[in-house]
């Protein structure tokens, strides 16, 4: 029996897959539980255009990510911060000073999620984050702690 799976299945098949399964499998399995519907002629045409829709808006992603990322590529962000007598921040920056300070400089939105920085940055001096805009796009930007006079 051909069926157009309507969910990703780990292992099966993925959304709008089109594949031959046996009739039981079908019946006792995945009709029940909403995952795959009878292949029609007319579902068989609507599946393709989805899938071909999404390959679409997967690589208008990916494009859109690359151009966030040469926006990004060499960025220096400078922090004026008070700093204690022992050389430290009385504050810490955090990401989202820092993404304050991207969408003010760049005019690039970012996401907490998109700032990969193992903790506060709480001293004076040149520090590099990482920023990762998608799986395949990661750019580096340099955040300078200068001291507030």
């Amino acid at each position: 029996m051909k069926v157009i799976f309507t969910q990703n299945i780990a292992g099966t098949a993925k959304k709008n897959d089109i594949k031959e399964v046996s009739n039981g499998y079908a019946a006792n399995f995945l009709f029940p539980k909403g995952l795959a519907k009878v292949a029609t002629p007319e579902a068989i045409k609507k599946a393709e255009e989805a899938k071909a829709n999404a390959v679409a808006k997967k690589e208008e992603l990916k494009e859109n990510a690359k151009e966030v990322g040469k926006k990004l590529s060499g960025l220096k962000i400078v922090f004026k911060e008070k700093v204690g007598d022992n050389g430290h921040l009385y504050g810490a920056i955090a990401e989202k000073d820092i993404i304050e300070k991207v969408e003010k400089e760049a005019k690039v939105e970012l996401a907490k999620k998109n700032i990969k920085m193992e903790k506060h940055i709480k001293e004076l001096g040149e520090h590099e984050v990482e920023i990762k805009i998608s799986s395949e796009v990661s750019v580096k930007i340099k955040i300078i702690i200068e001291e507030e006079k």
